[in-house]
């Protein structure tokens, strides 16, 4: 009998879900997909209904996905079926020790709830979104995620435009009395600093969220999407929409993260993209530098009409109350944290601070580096930093490693932009406990972090 009689169809590695790789990579696409309307609808949900069965279904949805893409990925690594990507090892056991460090120092609190309630905070979008980001890997299916992305993000950010021009109606009415405080009252940073504007924020948690989202969109697009880029007139709109993203939201933080974000994207392109000759450089970057000029010539003509805009230069001089606030609030936190260099405790400093046990808040911080240093400590926030130096120089490392497959180096290039986005926010903001963009960045690294199975015969 011939050797071509006797192959099998290649499989690959036993494990516990060999049967079903396809439904665990539908359940991430659809966890994808409704993280950035969960906010929103909950919210609104709460307060029409007030209670239920189909609010507490809604309520918790975001944690059951995610809780069986974790435990499903969990399981393929402990039976073998995950192989870390060696230049990703090093930060595979940073977020190891971060872990290890976050449970011993758990160990010593006092408040049991509270600070088991602010390792989840603080884990849930880091292990939920590399787990989404390896099942969708390993079954073939991470293409498919720039393009789910590019989808919801044109809703998204259309709500956003809802809000900006119709004000009264009645989804925007809806969406803005499910963010008031306990005073009936918007929280100051919905405000813009020109007037009485709101800053819109969809259905997300922020407006600074609906910025960045607009970015993370935009950078997760030029990812290997064979179904996206068969659509550039959607690639189109999707990049388009994040500069619109950024002008509603009115976020000065995300234009920074567009700014390194894209930095980061085109360097690597120059340096490792094996499609990048020099005539395709260059002519990229003049068309890059026109645009550039074009955009801050006609924002700097029309600065007095362009609300956003001017709301960019209000901080610059100084004109912000806010801005000022978010500067004092970031010194005091520094002052704070060298006080306090041991930490305050899990679970006392976020804005998530004190709800569930018996500890209040006992500071706000507007830097998600502080926030860490007061919760826990400098040593802790070492910790993090070595984990995401290790993440940004894994994924680097794999893109200019050409002896990797094209389309895995081509999502290391965006992985590496849509982290080092990530990074620049937490300066100014303490998105670190976000989970819709949070899950959707760390998606990103889980996509390149381990390599798919090899087939056996």
């Amino acid at each position: 009998m011939s050797v071509a009689a006797t192959a099998v169809a290649p499989v690959g590695p036993r494990d516990l879900f060999d049967a079903r790789p396809r439904a665990l990579a539908t359940l991430a696409l659809v966890t994808a997909a409704w993280l950035p309307f969960y906010q929103g609808a909950d919210r609104i949900l709460s307060i029409r209904r007030g209670g239920g069965l189909l609010f507490m279904l809604l309520e918790f949805s975001k944690d059951a996905m995610l809780a069986v893409l974790t435990g499903a990925a969990f399981l393929l690594f402990v039976n073998g079926a995950l192989r870390i990507r060696r230049p990703l090892i090093p930060a595979a056991v940073a977020g190891a020790a971060l872990g290890l460090y976050l449970l011993a120092l758990s160990a010593h609190e006092l408040f049991a709830v509270n600070t088991l309630y602010a390792i989840r905070v603080f884990g849930e979008p880091v292990v939920g979104g590399v787990s989404l980001g390896v099942l969708l890997h390993r079954a073939g299916r991470r293409d498919a995620l720039p393009g789910v992305l590019a989808v919801v993000s044109i809703a998204v950010v259309l709500i956003g435009v809802i809000q900006i021009m119709f004000p009264l109606a009645p989804l925007t009415i809806a969406l803005r009395q499910s963010m008031i405080d306990e005073q009936g009252q918007l929280p100051e940073t919905f405000y813009s600093s020109v007037g009485d504007i709101i800053r819109a924020f969809s259905t997300l948690d922020v407006p600074n969220d609906l910025g960045f989202f607009g970015v993370l969109v935009a950078l997760s697009s030029y990812a290997p999407s064979p179904w996206l880029h068969r659509r550039p007139k959607l690639v189109g709109l999707v990049r388009v929409l994040a500069v619109v993203a950024c002008m509603i939201s009115f976020s000065r933080s995300a234009v920074l993260a567009a700014i390194t974000g894209g930095a980061t994207l085109a360097l690597t392109y120059v340096l490792w993209d094996p499609r990048a000759n020099a005539a395709r450089v260059l002519r990229r970057t003049f068309v890059g530098l026109a645009i550039l000029i074009g955009g801050v010539a006609v924002m700097w003509v029309y600065r007095d009409t362009l609300l956003p805009v001017q709301h960019a230069i209000n901080a610059v001089t100084g004109a912000d109350l806010s801005a000022r606030v978010h500067t004092e609030s970031l010194l005091d936190g520094i002052h704070r944290s060298v006080m306090d260099p041991q930490g305050l405790g899990l679970g006392r400093v976020g804005s998530r601070a004190g709800l569930y046990g018996n500890v209040r808040r006992v500071f706000s911080v507007e830097s998600a580096y502080l926030l860490l240093a007061l919760e826990t400590g400098w040593l802790g926030l070492s910790v993090v930093l070595l984990a995401l130096v290790a993440a940004i120089g894994g994924v680097l490392q794999l893109a200019r490693d050409r002896a990797s497959a094209a389309a895995d180096r081509q999502w290391a290039r965006v992985a590496a932009a849509i982290i080092v986005a990530q990074v620049t926010v937490y300066i100014f903001l303490p998105t670190i406990e976000e989970l819709q963009t949070g899950v959707l960045v760390w998606a990103h690294l889980g996509v390149v972090l381990c390599r798919r199975p090899r087939a056996v015969v």
